[in-house]
């Protein structure tokens, strides 16, 4: 092991080879994965700010004198001998610039270089999020391990990963993803989640066809008659523009306000149910996909590669979902004007 024989920074114990380690992505500093855990973070984290770096401390050294020699030494060592891709999990040599398989960058951060790569995720829940990409025994999520999750999730797989752990240590039901509270479907879709994805843009659809009122569609069916006699040259585009601006202004009634409160309530709720409860739904079908692809796959590559394949984001689905949104409230209005007509 890298770290045999040195001394963990919080319990004082010397290393084995068979401990599990958690090292530092800022600092370098190495700790039980027990030791770690007690915490959440590192034990140096206040000197992190001051461009502290770990010195391997062995056994008789004084921790004084290591740490002040620690703070003259300015040159960034790596201090792991591997690092997990943060998109796609895969273990890549510390030395690698960029991961092998994804070509997500895999820098480690240094104090003098402001655009290093930096692991430490802020959580909306308030608190640093634990990065699993440094650490030699990854913590799991239902009984997977971290990596084959990130390997599932690849866009964004530190932040989820984050809120999943925060999830399961809090025993929380809800989050809140600020994607899915102002785009809805279009997060759903594009996180693959195709069913609901599809119930929510209906529903949204049909909450806009509740706004529908007779005098509107007339003047929609109207405009329609003036665009198709301007496309057939039987007017003129000025005759055109003339017959629509003296079209009857709608008035809205009661009713109609009324109606435009109760949907305008309704697409609010379903908007802050996707935010609240969208991070646990995502997490279902993570958990879910895995563990069917594991029953599918025979070999670890084929396994990989049905997590890469299943997994991840889609913009396809995105705006294929916009565009379907259009196309419904299309339709439902075309379908109104051919009733009313």
């Amino acid at each position: 092991m890298r770290y045999s024989g040195s001394i963990c920074a919080k319990c004082g114990e010397v290393f084995h080879d068979h401990d599990e380690v958690v090292v530092c992505p800022r600092c370098g500093t190495p700790e039980h994965k027990a030791c770690w855990l007690e915490t959440d973070s590192c034990i140096n984290e206040d000197k992190h700010d001051a461009g502290f770096l770990w010195q391997d401390l062995q056994p008789g050294q004084p921790m004084a004198a290591a740490d002040g020699a620690a703070r003259q030494n300015s040159a960034p060592t790596p201090p792991v001998r591997t690092q997990v891709c943060p998109a796609c999990g895969t273990i890549n040599d510390v030395g690698e610039p960029v991961c092998i398989r994804c070509g997500q960058r895999l820098y480690l951060p240094s104090a003098g270089d402001p655009n290093a790569y930096n692991p430490q995720v802020n959580s909306p829940f308030g608190k640093k999020g634990f990065h699993y990409g440094y650490a030699q025994t990854n913590f799991e999520i239902d009984g997977i391990p971290a990596q084959e999750v990130a390997a599932y999730v690849q866009q964004n797989a530190d932040i989820y990963l984050t809120k999943f752990l925060y999830m399961d240590n809090h025993n929380a039901k809800t989050g809140f993803n600020w994607a899915g509270a102002f785009f809805p479907f279009l997060w759903l879709m594009y996180r693959k989640m195709y069913k609901t994805g599809l119930i929510v843009l209906c529903l949204f659809v049909l909450l806009g066809a509740m706004t529908f009122n007779k005098a509107q569609i007339e003047n929609s069916k109207a405009s329609q008659e003036i665009l198709h006699a301007v496309m057939s040259r039987e007017i003129t585009p000025d005759e055109g523009i003339e017959a629509i601006n003296e079209l009857p202004v709608i008035e809205v009634t009661a009713m109609g306000y009324a109606l435009l409160i109760i949907s305008f309530s309704l697409r609010l709720a379903i908007c802050l149910f996707v935010a609240l409860k969208g991070d646990g739904l995502y997490r279902k079908k993570v958990v879910k996909d895995i563990l069917s692809i594991r029953e599918q796959a025979d070999t670890s590559e084929s396994y990989f590669m049905l997590l890469a394949q299943k997994g991840g984001a889609t913009l396809g689905g995105m705006f294929g979902s916009f565009a379907l949104y259009i196309l419904f409230t299309i339709g439902l209005e075309q379908l109104a004007i051919l009733i009313v007509g």
